[in-house]
């Protein structure tokens, strides 16, 4: 009986020991192959430059509410700029219209200045004439009063001589005192004519009446220019600005975080060394354990440009990775819970 179990224990003793001797091995060998396999796997992603890490956008990112606040604002901010110069445009057209209706008017004030001080070149060479004229005349109407006052001198004479009657000499001092009357009379139409005179003088006219009205129109016209200069250089500012403003905001509903406001839409994220190998309408593939037996998937839509950070889809790379966003066209919308993409071409070929 002890000789059997003996001779048990020697065979299985003896089969413990290959089959120890092999599960070793083959534990070896396991390990060195996840190691290498570890390795490679490092190394592939190295060196692979095709591949992208899926980017989930989701709506309550600080990202797209910061970039939905501050849209509304530039839109808002747009809408005041666009009413306000609206405002201002209509408002140069209306000053425009008044300086061309005032520069109009100017000319038709030169022109009537001009041809009234031609009539007044004239005019006041046959004033002139006639004033000296009138004052010949005033001067013989002069001496005659004093032979007026002689005779009146020989009637009251006459009268106390009783050579004439009272109604005689009340007459003939009542014709003598209208020849006195007519003198007066001149005195004042030689006065009045003085006046024409001088009015119809060229420097006269235009220095005191016509120069007031002149530098009032033109004051009135130089307002209306200032207005309208400072109104066109506020025209342009507010155009700049609408313009800048514009462009900003089309660049941010371009973005991806306002693409994600308004569709389903699929990113992935490209560092910026995989950058070469990423083109609009690029194929894109998706691996099984993120490299063998790939399919096509869908292409590259949209190529963004602004920087976005992230960390690196495999742990054993524990760094924060800086690239760029793209837009997917996914035919297999799974693919996007994937760790990672390969973008042009199957990585491995298979």
């Amino acid at each position: 009986m002890k000789t059997l179990s003996t001779r048990i224990f020697r065979g299985a003793h003896q089969l413990a020991v290959p089959t120890y001797r092999t599960a070793a091995v083959l534990t070896l060998y396991g390990i060195l192959a996840l190691v290498a396999s570890y390795g490679f796997v490092q190394i592939f992603f190295a060196l692979n430059a095709s591949w992208v890490a899926p980017f989930i956008v989701a709506p309550t990112n600080d990202k797209i509410l910061d970039l939905t606040a501050k849209l509304v604002t530039s839109q808002q901010t747009m809408t005041t700029l666009v009413l306000d110069r609206d405002r201002l445009r209509d408002s140069l057209g209306d000053l425009k219209k008044s300086k061309a209706s005032l520069d109009l008017l100017d000319q038709k004030f030169q022109t009537a200045l001009s041809l009234q001080s031609s009539a007044n070149v004239v005019d006041s060479s046959e004033l002139k004439n006639l004033n000296m004229q009138k004052t010949e005349d005033m001067a013989a109407t002069l001496r005659i009063l004093d032979e007026v006052k002689e005779i009146e001198a020989k009637i009251d004479k006459d009268l106390r001589a009783g050579l004439i009657t009272k109604g005689d000499a009340a007459i003939a001092k009542t014709q003598l005192r209208e020849t006195r009357n007519t003198y007066t009379d001149g005195r004042i139409a030689e006065v009045l004519l003085r006046d024409n005179v001088r009015q119809k003088t060229p420097d006269y006219g235009s220095t005191v009446d016509a120069l007031s009205k002149e530098a009032e129109l033109k004051s009135n016209i130089i307002q209306l220019s200032i207005q309208i200069k400072s109104g066109e250089e506020q025209l342009r500012s507010d155009e700049a600005q609408i313009t800048q403003l514009q462009a900003v905001i089309a660049t941010a509903q371009n973005s991806p975080y306002s693409l994600a406001t308004k569709h389903d839409v699929r990113f992935a994220f490209v560092p910026y060394e995989n950058q070469a190998s990423v083109y609009q309408g690029a194929e894109i593939y998706s691996c099984y354990l993120s490299m063998i037996i790939c399919r096509n998937v869908g292409t590259v839509q949209q190529i963004f440009t602004d920087e976005e950070k992230t960390n690196n889809p495999f742990p054993f790379f524990k760094s924060e990775l800086r690239g760029s966003l793209i837009q997917l066209s996914l035919a297999e919308q799974e693919s996007a819970k994937e760790k990672v993409l390969f973008v042009g071409r199957k990585p491995l070929w298979i």
